[in-house]
C-alpha cells in the first residue's frame, strides 16, 4: 500500500487542522498512470498510457490490458487484474495487489 499526500477534488493539497493529509493512494497512483501521457513524468517519461487516445486506437480489450499492465509494472504493481465492465475500452476496474 502506497501512502501519499492527500488531494481535494480540484487537485490542490488537503489540510486538517493546519497539518497535510496523508492518505491511501494506490488508486490515485493507478488513476494518474492511465491518463498521463509518456512525457508528464519528468523522472519517468516513458510512464503513460494516455488511455484517452489510447480508446480511439484500433485495439481489442487484449492489446489495452497488456499496454496497461505494462505501464502499471513500471510503477512497480505486480500483480495487476483487470475487469471490463463492457464491450469498450471506456468502463473498467483495476485491482492492484
Amino acid at each position: 500500500m502506497r501512502r501519499d499526500y492527500a488531494e481535494t477534488e480540484d487537485g490542490d493539497l488537503l489540510f486538517k487542522d493546519g497539518d497535510l493529509v496523508i492518505e491511501e493512494s494506490d488508486e490515485k497512483h493507478v488513476f494518474d498512470i492511465v491518463l498521463s501521457v509518456r512525457g508528464d513524468w519528468r523522472e519517468f517519461p516513458l510512464l503513460g498510457l494516455d488511455a484517452v487516445t489510447y480508446k480511439h486506437k484500433v485495439a481489442t480489450q487484449a492489446e489495452f490490458e497488456r499496454a496497461l499492465k505494462e505501464e502499471l509494472k513500471k510503477d512497480g504493481y505486480q500483480n495487476v487484474s483487470i475487469i471490463f465492465n463492457g464491450n469498450g475500452l471506456s468502463d473498467f476496474t483495476i485491482k492492484t495487489t
